[in-house]
């Protein structure tokens, strides 16, 4: 079952990109431009690394509580 049904996709997936090659380039160039905007406007570099670690734990407490003195 899972066999017929993965060919049938995999066929109307080829279809459409034999169909309407520059559609699916075209798709694929807006994803990919949207991908590089969407990372340029919202990834940030965090240099803390405690930054990264959940202020929730115990031992980052202790170790926070530590440093601060």
């Amino acid at each position: 079952m899972h066999q017929a049904l993965r060919r049938r996709l995999l066929a109307g997936w080829a279809r459409i990109i034999c169909r309407r090659p520059w559609a699916v380039l075209i798709l694929a160039a807006v994803t990919a431009a949207a991908s590089v905007w969407v990372t340029a406007a919202r990834l940030t570099f965090q240099a803390d690394r405690n930054a990264l670690i959940t202020p929730d734990l115990e031992w980052n407490q202790r170790f926070e509580a530590w440093r601060d003195s």
